[in-house]
C-alpha cells in the first residue's frame, strides 16, 4: 500500500507540474497537433522576423520556435539560407546584399518538450546607419548620373564607371563592404560587388553577386541582365591599381561572356545547373 501511495503522489505531482507549465508558461504539445499549414505559416513567421531583425543589422535576435527537438536545430541555422532567398522589389538591402553584410552568428537554443527560445548573436560588415548612408548617397549619385531615360547599357556603363573613378583598391585588405567603397574610397573586391549590385538594382537592372576565384585567389564581382542575357561584370579588376597613382579606366571585364572570363572560376553554388538555367549567360561578350 506505501507503493502504491508513492506512486499516487507522483503521479499527483506530475500533473500538477504539467498543468503550471500549461497554465503558467503556455508549454504544451501543440507541435504535434499543428497541420502542415500551420507549421508551415509558424515557420514563415519566424522566417520574416528573423528577416527583418537582420535587415535592421540587430546583433542579437530573440525568437520562439515551436517545433520537435529533431526539427529545431536543423530549421534555426536553414532559417538564415531562407532570409538570403527573400528578393523583395522594396528594398536593395535584402537578398545579395544583405547575404554579404553578414559575416556569421552564434546560435544558442533552449527549451523542452516543443516550445524552444532561440537565440542569433551576429556580426555584419556595415551597420543599419551605414547603410543608410549608402542609400542616400546612391540616390544623390544616380540623380547626379542622370541615367533615368538612358538605356540600359548606358546604365551600366555609368555605374561601372562611377565606382571605378570614386575608389580604388584596398592593398591592405581591410574594407570589404559597400560603405568603405562609396564612403571611404576605397575596399576589396567584396566592396566594389556590394555596390555595384546596390547601385545597378536601384538603377532598375538586375544584378546578382557571384563568388569564387579570380586568378586562383577568393574574389567577388557581378552579373548583370541586359538585353534578355546575362553578361559578367568586375569593376575591381576594371580599377586597377597603378604605380602611377593616376585614373585609369578600363573595360576589360566589363559585360563579358564567360568564354572571355576565364581567369574567373565560379563558386560551386553559381555553377549548377539551376542556377546556369535562372541565369543564362550571353554565348558572346556584348
Amino acid at each position: 500500500m506505501k507503493t502504491l501511495g508513492k506512486i499516487a503522489v507522483l503521479l499527483g505531482t506530475i500533473a500538477l507540474l504539467t498543468y503550471i507549465l500549461i497554465d503558467k508558461y503556455h508549454v504544451n504539445m501543440y507541435f504535434t497537433s499543428m497541420t502542415q499549414e500551420e507549421k508551415q505559416d509558424n515557420d514563415e513567421k519566424f522566417i520574416e522576423q528573423l528577416r527583418e531583425g537582420m535587415l535592421s543589422r540587430e546583433r542579437t535576435i530573440e525568437l520562439s520556435y515551436k517545433g520537435d527537438a529533431d526539427t529545431v536545430h536543423e530549421f534555426v541555422g536553414d532559417a538564415i539560407t531562407k532570409v538570403f532567398e527573400i528578393d523583395d522589389d522594396q528594398t536593395t538591402s535584402d537578398f545579395d546584399y544583405l547575404r554579404y553584410c553578414y559575416l556569421g552568428t552564434e546560435i544558442k537554443i533552449k527549451g523542452f518538450l516543443d516550445t524552444y527560445n532561440v537565440i542569433y548573436t551576429f556580426e555584419y560588415n556595415e551597420t543599419k546607419e551605414q547603410t543608410e548612408i549608402v542609400d542616400k548617397n546612391i540616390k544623390s549619385a544616380l540623380k547626379v548620373l542622370n541615367i533615368v531615360d538612358e538605356t540600359d547599357y548606358e546604365k551600366i556603363k555609368a555605374i561601372h564607371n562611377y565606382i571605378i573613378k570614386n575608389a580604388s583598391y584596398d592593398v591592405r585588405v581591410e574594407k570589404n563592404s559597400a560603405y568603405d567603397n562609396l564612403i571611404n574610397r576605397s575596399s576589396v573586391c567584396q566592396g566594389y560587388a556590394l555596390l555595384t549590385y546596390k547601385m545597378m538594382k536601384e538603377a532598375g537592372i538586375d544584378c546578382r553577386i557571384i563568388t569564387g576565384q579570380g586568378k586562383g585567389v577568393s574574389h567577388a564581382w557581378n552579373i548583370v541582365k541586359l538585353d534578355g542575357n546575362w553578361y559578367n561584370i568586375d569593376c575591381t579588376w576594371d580599377d586597377p591599381v597603378s604605380s602611377d597613382k593616376k585614373e585609369h579606366l578600363e573595360y576589360t571585364y566589363f559585360l563579358k561572356s564567360n568564354n572571355d572570363f576565364g581567369d574567373h572560376v565560379r563558386d560551386k553554388e553559381f555553377n549548377t545547373e539551376r542556377f546556369n538555367e535562372s541565369y543564362k549567360m550571353a554565348d558572346i561578350s556584348y
